[in-house]
């Protein structure tokens, strides 16, 4: 493209990106390649991006990927309509001791109608002339099964205060490797929750002008607020572990400042608030701490629900997530006990996820399966 300013060209750099196409019949799938090359950018390679375009009313999407070699590590994000990545993988097993594979996936649950965005990178800076490996993909829509027999899905279904039921939940590993899978039971209520801040003394504390803290939010969160209180205005930055989308709040006339992030459905997993003088900066940074509070609008944790699993999004929780080989079926099981007072009825929602290597993200979330009963 080029841009003409009094008979001048001026040249202007432009990024396309493709448009992988979706068969929107269930059970089909369309395929296309891309090729990722190298590049010198700051401790990332090249990145690219292809849109897809979702149709309204579908219970998953999902893109099953395959790189030439397993050697190389290449990292792939699938991003939400309006800028959130809702699903994450690598090239490698799950776990600490994860090892490399030429596959990966991503599935989003319940997806929002509109254009997607999958990213495609090479998280290490190599030469263009070093590195150039093509990636096959599938899409597939409402690809995604599970069963929880036993599971009660009617108010009609009775269960004693106190009592405790038990069921397995089964997904199939229908991809060409490992996996690795967790429960996630959620009311189907939405409430605000106040998180807390990831570090040692999880005060909350922050020093102005310095690396900022971490915080841990669940899926299915539509709203962050965070609340900086300094002794002086500050200007405070909120963003998930990729940077973007990153929200800013300007210091006012008082000492404290807001910043909200909005989405149909944020990204999980690790979140950053940093604190900062605002500028113009005509003499030396200045020190200091503020109190950094952050609230979540999110569904709802069941408390009379568990998962043999254990609660990925408490970090102080056990967690033990069920590894499954390619062709094989991860088991895992729920236990309903029942407090609330007797006649309550409960809707809620068991999500199947995965894992992956990224760490403190979640991976996919497959399929969510609701249940329902009543306490007696």
């Amino acid at each position: 493209m080029v841009l003409r300013d009094s008979g001048i060209p001026q040249p202007l750099p432009v990024a396309r990106r493709t448009l992988v196409p979706v068969d929107p019949a269930r059970g089909h799938s369309t395929s296309f390649a891309a090729t990722i090359t190298g590049g010198v950018g700051r401790d990332v390679g090249q990145t690219n991006g292809y849109y897809l375009d979702v149709p309204p009313g579908r219970r998953d999407v999902t893109i099953d990927l395959t790189a030439e070699d397993p050697a190389t590590s290449l990292v792939y994000y699938l991003v939400s309509p309006d800028g959130q990545i809702l699903a994450r993988d690598t090239d490698r097993t799950a776990g600490e001791h994860g090892v490399p594979t030429k596959y990966s996936s991503l599935t989003a649950h319940r997806p929002a109608a509109g254009r997607w965005t999958l990213i495609v990178g090479l998280p290490d800076a190599v030469s263009g002339k070093a590195f150039s490996q093509k990636v096959t993909g599938k899409v597939r829509l409402d690809a995604m099964t599970a069963t929880a027999p036993g599971l009660p899905d009617s108010p009609s279904r009775v269960l004693k205060r106190g009592s405790t039921l038990t069921v397995p939940v089964r997904v199939p590993n229908s991809g060409p490797a490992e996996r690795h899978y967790y429960l996630d039971p959620r009311l189907d209520t939405t409430g605000e929750i106040a998180l807390v801040e990831n570090g040692s003394d999880k005060s909350g504390t922050a020093k102005i002008n310095e690396r900022g803290l971490g915080w841990f939010v669940p899926s299915h969160t539509t709203k962050l607020v965070a609340t900086a209180t300094a002794d002086r205005p500050v200007d405070l930055n909120m963003y998930p572990w990729t940077a973007s989308p990153m929200v800013c709040g300007e210091a006012g006339a008082g000492d404290s400042t807001v910043a909200t992030a909005l989405a149909g459905q944020l990204a999980s997993g690790l979140w950053t608030t940093e604190v900062t003088d605002p500028g113009p900066f005509d003499k030396p940074e200045g020190t200091g701490t503020a109190k950094i509070t952050l609230t979540a609008t999110t569904q709802l944790s069941d408390p009379a629900a568990k998962a043999s699993t254990g609660d990925f999004w408490d970090l102080d929780a056990d967690w033990n997530p069920v590894v499954a080989a390619a062709g094989r079926t991860a088991t895992m099981k729920l236990t309903l006990t029942p407090t609330a007072p007797v006649g309550t009825v409960v809707h809620g929602t068991v999500y199947v996820d995965t894992d992956s290597s990224f760490s403190g993200a979640m991976g996919s979330e497959l399929i969510g399966i609701p249940y329902s009963y009543t306490v007696g």
